[in-house]
């Protein structure tokens, strides 16, 4: 196993055995996601573009498993690549050493297994899922006149998105009386959602944009902050909560 810095002219291979100055901060997340903004509206960013600096200053060395097919790595977290033999052991080994594990997209089996291992070792009370801010609404993308033609308009958009998603129960609704397509990151939600409670997690209703989830010795989940927009406004509610966990 190596570790490497985000950009490949900046690589530099660390000892495996060594040891992290701080404990890291693990990132855990679906490798065909990790190019998908996490911020959308104005300057669009990744997850790590995102967090990385305030990770590193306020919490610890932000640290991910490298996608072996990545020619060139996502600025953000530091990588380490494993063989497919060892990528679980790395897993486990970060998991235990980490002060905290962040999640956004957790939609493929290896973070399944990830997630499904965090729980059975009892770790998932360090796993924090965190949802994008608040994205601009369809209407706003796509900037539908205010008359009946952009009414029109707007149900086909919602509609053909609709079909292209398989949901036939909102469809007809949608149809009729113009109801609004489900954003994406509501339906990354419900999917979240369902993986989450397979891997013995307890989920409730949609915490909603800009939202900090953490899980209690049950695992069941809490609402720790809604509704940021700032990479601080989510790291802060998230290091008082790791404190007042350590200290108890």
């Amino acid at each position: 196993m190596i570790l490497v810095f985000d950009r490949l002219e900046d690589s530099s291979p660390l000892d495996p055995s060594s040891s992290f100055d701080d404990a890291p901060v693990f990132f855990i997340r679906q490798f065909s996601m990790e190019l998908v903004p996490f911020k959308q509206e104005g300057n669009l960013q990744t997850f790590e573009k995102f967090f990385a600096e305030t990770v590193n200053s306020h919490l610890g060395r932000l640290v991910a498993l490298g996608n072996p097919t990545n020619r060139v790595l996502p600025k953000g977290a530091v990588r380490l690549f494993s063989s497919d033999e060892e990528w679980r052991r790395a897993v486990e080994k970060l998991t235990e050493a980490s002060c905290c594990i962040l999640a956004s997209s957790v939609g493929s089996e290896n973070v399944v297994w990830e997630l499904e291992h965090i729980r059975a070792v009892g770790h998932h009370t360090k796993l924090f899922i965190l949802t994008p801010p608040q994205a601009p609404s369809y209407d706003r993308i796509w900037n539908f006149p205010l008359n009946w033609r952009g009414a029109a308009m707007a149900r086909l958009v919602y509609a053909t998105l609709l079909l292209y998603r398989g949901d036939f129960a909102r469809l007809a609704d949608t149809v009729i009386r113009g109801a609004p397509a489900p954003s994406p990151r509501q339906e990354a939600w419900s999917d979240m959602a369902t993986i989450l409670r397979a891997a013995g997690y307890k989920v409730n209703s949609d915490p909603g944009p800009g939202a900090v989830l953490a899980f209690d010795n049950s695992g069941a989940g809490i609402v720790l902050k809604q509704e940021a927009v700032e990479p601080l406004e989510f790291i802060e509610p998230l290091k008082r909560h790791l404190k007042k966990s350590f200290a108890s």
